[in-house]
């Protein structure tokens, strides 16, 4: 993450995730490994990684508005005006 790539910190915290779940910093890791892969996602006009990110982000931290609000700008950007909708439903 600190390296700026996103695509391997989401897959390395995914692996975290996937052999402890319950590890202390694992969840905190994947939430901010799967943010920063969104918002790069989004800025660079990738639109379906960005929407399968925050998607994942969401499961994870799912009273985070600012997921949602995220998660509704890519699917707006993408043309999908109904399923940004249902993102803030």
């Amino acid at each position: 993450m600190a390296k700026g790539s996103w695509t391997k910190a989401m897959s390395n915290a995914r692996l975290a995730y996937q052999s402890a779940p319950a590890g202390e910093d694992v969840v905190p890791t994947l939430t901010q490994a799967l943010w920063g892969g969104g918002m790069e996602a989004l800025k660079s006009g990738q639109f379906r990684e960005a929407i399968s990110a925050f998607t994942e982000y969401l499961r994870l931290r799912p009273s985070d508005a600012s997921g949602y609000l995220e998660l509704g700008r890519a699917f707006m950007q993408s043309g999908r005006a109904s399923d940004a909708v249902a993102a803030f439903g």
